[in-house]
């Protein structure tokens, strides 16, 4: 019940925001927006969320007892990579000697970034509507995906630079994001090949299928050869296994799948009324290939999805909030905007909380500041 109140009342937070007349109001509004699940998030249990024990506390711990940052590194190699993250680590475990407040500047870092996000494209979605989305869809993996979460939010706030064809600025973004999980990296040529290929001026159609339908056939075949590259590589020992995990429950695994065609679907159905919204050039080309890049990714590659795609699911906030605009009738649109809300908000209880796992279910929270 906690939960369900502060998403209701931060989701209040964002619509006062988005509709502040004076930036002072926006602000204000803003940050208790983010505040009050940040806290929520630094108020729960070790075992809310799978990493948080699996790598949270254990980093915690080791900062604790560390006598200095480089003592810290030594305590595991992915540290030296990931140096924003130890930092963080370091200075939570030092300065406030409390695992929940390394919690609550995670939760800080990750809904900041995703409101920025969003924020910078409100001309196109409904600022607190978007903002309920990732509630409902995203908020509970934050919890158990940490380092690669507070990545992911950090790309999703300069995910605007590549519609605007600024990449460098991108690039920064991805290099930050980098630091606290080295995923990020994957993304840039992700996002920016598949935003090459659909804004690729050609009158040769054959030739955009032929690079869409060989891209496929990587993505099918990528499952084979990252596990030999894996096994037989030293470099990626840290990962040897991932590749033999079946991945995502069935029913988990199903409403995402669901969630992703229908989104599809909708894209495809009303590919004019895409176009019109993301106006800015070819970006609806880009959210609906990556969208059957998506699918292809979730049914072929399983656990490496999630290390690429996840950094897509922050983006899909945007997309699934955008749906209703896509339509210029008032009922229509009144229309897939109870659609869009039934849908996600039947995916937020398929997941996280019919669902059985050692992740983020169920919800706990517990005050253990000091």
């Amino acid at each position: 019940m906690i939960y369900a109140v502060v998403f209701i009342t931060s989701t209040l937070c964002a619509y006062f925001a988005s509709y502040a007349k004076r930036r002072d109001g926006m602000i204000f509004f803003s940050v208790i927006c983010i505040l009050l699940p940040s806290i929520l998030g630094g108020l729960r249990q070790v075992g809310v969320g799978f990493d948080s024990w699996l790598y949270g506390l254990p980093h915690f711990l080791a900062a604790s007892r560390s006598a200095s940052f480089i003592d810290f590194l030594a305590a595991d190699k992915r540290l030296y990579r990931e140096l924003a993250w130890a930092a963080l680590t370091y200075f939570s475990a030092k300065v406030f000697g409390s695992v929940n407040w390394s919690f609550f500047f995670h939760q800080l870092i990750t809904l900041t970034c995703i409101y920025i996000g969003i924020y910078k494209h409100r001309k196109i979605v409904s600022l607190p509507f978007a903002w309920l989305i990732f509630f409902l869809v995203m908020h509970g993996t934050t919890y158990n995906f940490i380092r690669q979460s507070i990545a992911a939010s950090i790309v999703f706030a300069g995910f605007n630079n590549i519609e605007e064809k600024r990449y460098f600025r991108f690039l920064i973004y991805v290099l930050i994001g980098a630091l606290f999980h080295t995923s990020a990296v994957i993304v840039l040529s992700y996002f920016v090949a598949v935003h090459m290929f659909t804004t690729w001026k050609t009158s040769h159609v054959w030739g955009k299928k032929l690079l869409l339908y060989t891209g496929l056939g990587l993505i099918a075949a990528i499952r084979p050869i990252m596990g030999f590259i894996i096994d037989s590589s030293p470099l990626f020992s840290a990962y040897q296994g991932y590749e033999d995990v079946v991945g995502s429950s069935i029913l988990e695994g199903s409403a995402i799948a669901g969630l992703e065609f229908g989104e599809l679907l909708l894209c495809t159905v009303y590919a004019k009324g895409m176009k019109r919204v993301f106006a800015k050039g070819d970006m609806y080309k880009f959210y609906r290939y990556s969208l059957i890049f998506h699918l292809m990714y979730r049914l072929l590659v399983r656990v490496f999805a999630y290390r690429v795609l996840y950094f897509f699911d922050m983006v899909n906030v945007i997309l699934l909030a955008a749906l209703p605009r896509f339509v210029r009738g008032k009922t229509l649109r009144i229309l897939i905007f109870m659609s869009v809300l039934f849908t996600v908000i039947m995916f937020f209880t398929a997941v996280f909380i019919l669902k059985n796992g050692h992740q983020t279910f169920p919800y706990k929270a517990v005050i253990n500041l000091f």
